[in-house]
């Protein structure tokens, strides 16, 4: 059993080890604690809430968790109200202590969620890159030369530091995929209204949304289910529909090659051109588009009408306190006070015009495929640059609730610098679940390669390839299955028969051996099938201490499989506890 300390927050995982015993709500709930007060750098934490309070929690929804976030932890940013607890937006001279918690934070809250902390925020929400913030500068928890992302740079970094299972953000012009992006995360942009804002501080209160950040896609999802709600006191607030079925395979859609814009970032374009690749392995078909009235949508939910409802929102507040704004956001909300009603006109007229132009895209596609964020900035980048920056970023996902529309946020890998690499799934407004079934299989979170419908160019004499390391899927030596035109079958687990170690080297290797029956540990892996052609190619590139042999499933499956000779091991660091390379990386290894 791997210890406490040890221990991941994926919700999944938590609800399992509640439910075997393994450990307890308040002991979970403990382990936040100790994890917070042992962290160093610039604290994410605005508000903490009293941790007997949250054992309090604990101990009480001990006895229900037939609940579906029982004994989870979560965080909200700073402009989302939680009862009793000042909201300042980002902005101390701003606070006020709401009476009611926000209808997300109700929701939660009533599945079971234990809420430990309210994190930091760009001030008002305004701003894509995590600078704008009264606890300073945030990056990257896989560099500090990079930045963190943006208005929830906060709720992100909760969650990458393992401090809690999820968090929730606002979103108003694509702010949750840069954090994601960064920080290795997977997040949900719901369609606008099927989740309640009240409770918000409003940036664009008529395109701001929630934004769930979480390990993966299934756990994002999992609280999705639990917060779409029909909420009477709120303005936009729609009933949840089930889109059709994406397509057999699913069409995707790339911008055209010279309307992509990486900010001369070439690794992040490779990244890119990676992740194309691995969905057309998957069995999905690319077809290039016109990106630019999408770009054109990103510009107009910068500027014109939705600046001065920025104003509207808390124009007032930041005309009267300047001294305890941020220079760079007063800037841009005051200057929405200069825009008339003829220039809101012109802007909604503008945006009807580029719903009509972008509507016949998606009776081409099912979805739009775009990185998530186009470059690596670096917290002086932010700083100097701020308005390229916020535009560069804004530019992959601006215009996404301008035209009603739903993404999802997936991590894809890394770049060679050690900077992970996001990749957003945009469709339809309604398309969220559609989205989450196929981001899902573009991460590999499936169950078992029984239950996978092998793509449509698959041939049955395939041979099935088990990896559990940087041959996964976004990892270094993935491109080795690609670029063979391996097709990838599905995420497992091993029987309890193994053990696993980081072997030494740099950077360092996965090496699986067979500890006996019953004697091992489950370890998360992956399913690729190549041709005999193709396997007997990467096989014959293998080097000491790598092999192939017979691997057992969980299932009872025994499929060929990349172990490694006892002997390596010997010096090599055991990573067994963590349950697969991916949670070894996730802690730090």
């Amino acid at each position: 059993m791997t210890s406490i300390e040890k221990l991941s927050l994926d919700l999944f995982l938590i609800r399992s080890v509640y439910r075997t015993g393994d450990f307890t709500p308040t002991e979970v709930i403990q382990e936040v604690y100790r994890r917070i007060r042992a962290s160093s750098g610039p604290s994410i934490w605005l508000w903490l809430r009293d941790e007997a309070t949250s054992l309090a929690e604990a101990r009480k929804v001990a006895e229900r968790l037939d609940l579906p976030l029982a004994g989870v932890p979560f965080a909200v940013t700073d402009n989302i109200d939680a009862v009793g607890i000042p909201t300042t937006a980002g902005c101390p001279a701003f606070a006020n202590i709401p009476k009611d918690s926000a209808t997300v934070v109700q929701l939660i809250e009533a599945a079971g969620g234990i809420l430990i902390g309210k994190t930091v925020v760009d001030q008002f929400g305004t701003g894509l890159a995590g600078v704008n913030t009264p606890g300073g500068t945030y990056h990257s928890v896989y560099g500090d030369n990079c930045i963190a992302g943006g208005p929830g740079t906060g709720a992100a970094l909760s969650v990458a530091s393992g401090f809690v299972s999820f968090a929730i953000g606002t979103d108003t012009t694509g702010a949750g995929q840069s954090p994601a992006a960064y920080n290795h995360l997977a997040s949900i942009k719901p369609t606008q209204g099927i989740v309640s804002t009240n409770g918000f501080v409003p940036g664009c209160r008529s395109l701001d949304c929630a934004g769930i950040f979480a390990s993966c896609v299934s756990d994002a999802a999992s609280v999705l289910d639990v917060i779409v709600a029909e909420d009477p006191g709120y303005p936009w607030s729609r009933a949840a529909k089930t889109s059709k079925r994406f397509a057999c395979p699913f069409v995707f859609g790339v911008p055209k090659v010279e309307q992509r814009e990486f900010n001369a970032d070439l690794e992040s374009e490779v990244c890119y051109l990676r992740a194309i690749e691995h969905l057309e392995a998957l069995g999905g078909r690319a077809v290039e588009i016109d990106f630019e009235p999408f770009r054109d949508a990103s510009l107009l939910a910068e500027s014109g009408a939705w600046v001065a409802e920025r104003f509207g929102a808390v124009g007032g507040f930041v005309e009267a306190h300047a001294d305890a704004v941020d220079p760079a956001v007063a800037h841009l909300i005051l200057s929405g006070k200069s825009i008339n009603a003829a220039d809101v006109f012109q802007a909604t007229y503008q945006r009807e015009i580029l719903k009509k132009m972008t509507a016949g895209v998606w009776e081409k596609i099912d979805l739009l495929v775009m990185p998530a964020a186009p470059a690596k900035f670096s917290p002086a980048d932010a700083r100097q640059r701020p308005a390229a920056v916020r535009a560069s970023l804004s530019a992959c996902g601006g215009f996404v609730n301008l035209l009603d529309l739903a993404s999802v946020t997936i991590p894809m890998g890394f770049r060679t610098d050690g900077i992970p690499f996001g990749l957003s799934l945009i469709a339809p407004a309604f398309s969220d679940w559609e989205l989450c079934r196929i981001a899902k299989t573009v991460t590999g979170e499936t169950l078992s390669i029984k239950t996978q419908k092998p793509p449509s160019h698959a041939d049955v004499s395939d041979i099935l390839l088990l990896v559990t390391g940087t041959h996964m899927m976004g990892g270094s030596m993935n491109h080795e299955l690609l670029s063979r035109r391996a097709t990838f079958r599905g995420s497992v687990e091993t029987a309890p028969d193994y053990a696993l170690y980081a072997l030494e080297g740099d950077p360092p290797r996965p090496g699986l051996i067979n500890v006996g029956s019953m004697m091992g540990v489950s370890i998360e892996a992956e399913v690729w099938a190549l041709s005999p052609e193709a396997f007997a190619s990467l096989v014959s590139g293998i080097t000491t201490p790598m092999c192939v042999g017979n691997v057992r499933l969980k299932d009872g499956q025994i499929i060929k499989g990349f172990l490694c000779e006892e002997y390596a091991t010997r010096k090599a660091r055991p990573i067994s506890a963590f349950g697969g390379w991916r949670g070894f990386l996730a802690a730090g290894g």
